[in-house]
């Protein structure tokens, strides 16, 4: 071999090493952002999350007016100065509202400018989409204005309360907010600092793509506002809840924080709280910036979509048993529900079966069996105890699997901590069941760090949210279980109207005696006209995955014509799925075409009353990718 032939070899090495070297570099820097960004508490994902509702979609053909009212700021120094307080910094306070909205539209690529009280009175003609953010002092004329702007067919969007008193701050018994939105408007009662919560109904354009039966956390700075709704037009978005639970509902709507809706022709959205007030955890901004995006699109008059969160129903429910001492009377109750075509969770531990291997081995066929954890040490859900609490669950499993033989799907845990996902995947199970009343909806969260070829998946959490799980003791004790039960009959439908999932565990020393079972009995012979799908705790864990993989985009390439896009971005095929599809206006018959041959068209629904186009899409396999082309006619 020459030395020119050694040269040559020898640099192609080298090269081949660089390049090598390169790629080994970009995969582990790749690995290390993404670990970054899924973290809940990652360092670039607060540097992004900081910034309110953070959007990269780009809305085009949209210009915002945002008002920014003279009027209501010399009113507001005047309180202020007659109270003693700062006037200009009040006026600052006010007038950083709008530039608030005028920033948020600027990231995201949208034309926004400010416009005073007397643009109302000259009209609004360059502008498609009107924020009257708290402009509590607005002339006749000037909502007038505002009244002729959506009588062209146009879209507003209220916050707080706005037109309650004329130009000079004298108050009225009457409200632009309240004339556009159909009800009475009222001030919440002063609370302490804690935020007030705002539960999201499920299936309403505004909310469609936020988290399923999210509480907002709101606080009260400048005294947050509830609507009585009183005319058809509007439809409530959000309840302002009290105690964890919906205020009743009167003839329409009572204690509404969020309403859409139709007026003279045009769209609005109201939002009862000023936008700068929503708490400040990440996970806060980021949904209502979703609620603002579809907001938007609703009252510019564009098409909204979105999953549904169930496969057929509005909402789920979800049952386990916690044995507890009483194996006899745990039995019963699982007995009651298999007569109703129930399969509960049955949550055990090893020193449990060591006693009742034989009940255990009875009940095996007719629930799904989890482990009961018995955790010694609360500090094992803190951060870095993550290794110890993953070996302490592995130990109780190995001296569960001694006595029996049946696979367990999930574990409990009092408290989510701050969990290590990645590190409690290893273990396999569908879910971890939370004894604690935070959500409404389960909560699945992506891997950070998944090795090559490696089939792990995330367990997903369901948290225990019925009332009587904190009710349920002194109710028992007093022998009044009627009331429990007719407590959960209503919370049901509660849950219902906010879409999520209700999840109930029974404890046979309270839940078990005879009359609990016969009333019991009796509650579970009515769910199935309650619109809602009774599952397994596995299988709703289960199908939440698939949910939370499944991915819509849309485009509107031509009035009445759009581009729909789904991708499974999971591995396991997703049997049953419905999309919701708002247009701007509902047509009479729908086209679908799919982009490829031989790819399934979704069967379609025209809902007329909620006024939407209903996709049911037939099995998607895992790693799937679809396009349909959409013709409404």
């Amino acid at each position: 071999m020459d030395v020119r032939t050694r040269k040559v070899r020898v640099t192609f090495l080298y090269l081949f090493l660089i390049g090598m070297l390169i790629i080994a570099a970009s995969l582990v820097a790749h690995r290390l952002v993404s670990q970054e960004m899924l973290r809940q508490d990652g360092s670039l994902r607060g540097m992004f999350e900081w910034l309110p509702f953070v959007s990269s979609r780009r809305v085009p053909g949209v210009r915002v007016a945002i008002l920014r009212s003279e009027q209501t700021a010399r009113f507001l120094v005047g309180m202020a100065v007659a109270e003693d307080r700062d006037g200009e910094e009040t006026r600052i306070a006010y007038q950083s509202i709008a530039d608030f909205w005028q920033s948020y539209f600027r990231r995201r690529q949208i034309e926004a400018e400010i416009i005073s009280d007397h643009d109302l009175e000259i009209g609004l003609n360059r502008f498609n989409l009107l924020i009257v953010p708290m402009a509590h002092c607005l002339s006749e004329s000037q909502i007038q204005g505002v009244k002729d702007f959506l009588s062209q067919r146009r879209g507003v969007i209220l916050t707080h309360i706005s037109g309650n008193r004329d130009a000079d701050g004298v108050e009225r018994d009457w409200s632009l907010t309240g004339d556009v939105v159909g009800g009475t408007p009222y001030f919440l009662p002063l609370r302490d600092d804690r935020p007030q919560r705002l539960q999201l109904l499920a299936e309403i354009p505004i909310t469609l793509n936020a988290p399923t039966a999210f509480e907002l956390m709101v606080h009260g700075y400048n005294q947050l506002i509830g609507m009585n709704l009183r005319e058809s037009r509007g439809h409530a978005a959000g309840l302002w809840a009290d105690g964890g639970r919906v205020l009743p509902g009167g003839p329409f709507e009572e204690h509404a924080g969020m309403v859409q809706g139709y007026y003279l022709g045009g769209r609005f959205a109201w939002f009862g709280f000023d936008a700068q007030s929503v708490d400040s955890p990440s996970e806060m901004w980021q949904t209502f910036g979703t609620v603002m995006d579809d907001a938007i699109d609703w009252a510019t008059h564009r098409t909204v979509i979105g999953k549904a969160p169930w496969p057929e129903h509005r909402a789920a429910v979800t049952f386990a048993i916690d044995p507890r001492q009483d194996f006899v009377r745990a039995a019963e109750l699982q007995r009651a529900m298999t007569r109703r075509g129930v399969r509960p969770g049955f949550f055990v531990n090893a020193r449990q079966a060591a006693i009742n291997r034989m009940i255990l081995a009875e009940i095996a066929p007719y629930v799904e069996f989890a482990l009961q954890l018995d955790l010694p040490n609360p500090e094992l859900l803190e951060s870095g105890q993550s290794r110890n609490l993953e070996a302490l669950i592995r130990t109780q499993v190995n001296e569960l699997n001694e006595y029996m033989d049946a696979p367990f799907v999930g574990f409990s845990l009092p408290e989510a901590g701050r969990l290590d996902i990645d590190r409690l995947a290893r273990l396999g199970f569908e879910y971890i069941w939370i004894d604690e009343e935070r959500r409404l909806s389960p909560k699945y969260s992506h891997l950070t760090m998944q090795p090559l070829f490696s089939r792990r998946r995330a367990p997903v959490l369901i948290y225990e949210n019925w009332l009587g799980r904190r009710e349920g003791r002194d109710d028992a004790e007093a022998g009044r279980p009627e009331q429990v039960v007719e407590a959960m009959r209503s919370e049901l439908r509660r849950k219902v109207r906010l879409g999520g999932v209700y999840t109930i565990k029974l404890r046979s020393d309270r839940h078990g005696s005879p009359t609990y079972v016969s009333l019991l009995d009796r509650w579970l012979s009515e769910l199935p006209r309650e619109q809602v799908w009774v599952a397994a705790p596995g299988e709703i864990a289960s199908w939440w995955r698939m949910h939370e993989n499944l991915k819509l985009d849309m485009l509107e390439t031509a009035p009445g014509r759009m581009t729909l896009k789904i991708s499974n971005e999971g591995r396991d095929a997703v049997p049953r799925f419905r999309v919701f599809i708002y247009p701007s206006r509902l047509p009479d018959n729908v086209v679908i075409r799919a982009e490829r041959i031989y790819v399934p068209i979704p069967d379609y629904r025209l809902e007329r009353e909620l006024e939407r186009v209903e996709l049911v899409v037939e099995r998607m396999g895992g790693r799937e990718n679809r396009t349909y082309y959409i013709d409404f006619e």
